[in-house]
């Protein structure tokens, strides 16, 4: 006689797990597009890439901060799903 009362999960936590990698891995690659053309709406009367491309090393930086800032948290939010998946 089982006495657990919680029924199987009918995916095994591994599956999960690969699926919320490979999709963390999509979007991760989608939102590295797309930021830089979103935060150039937030700066629009600066060019970043003439700016990057003239040696300005104020807005490359501020720029690869900034972009990689956003790419650092998308990637803990995806981790954060992967974890929960295997629990």
């Amino acid at each position: 006689m089982d006495t657990n009362p919680i029924p199987p999960h009918p995916l095994s936590p591994v599956l999960v797990s690969a699926l919320a990698a490979v999709l963390g891995t999509l979007l991760l690659m989608v939102i590295t597009l797309i930021l830089p053309r979103f935060l150039a709406r937030f700066t629009p009367h600066i060019n970043e890439e003439r700016e990057i491309a003239e040696g300005n090393r104020a807005v490359a930086e501020y720029h690869g901060r900034i972009v990689s800032a956003l790419i650092l948290g998308t990637s803990i939010i995806v981790a954060t799903a992967i974890f929960v998946g295997l629990y």
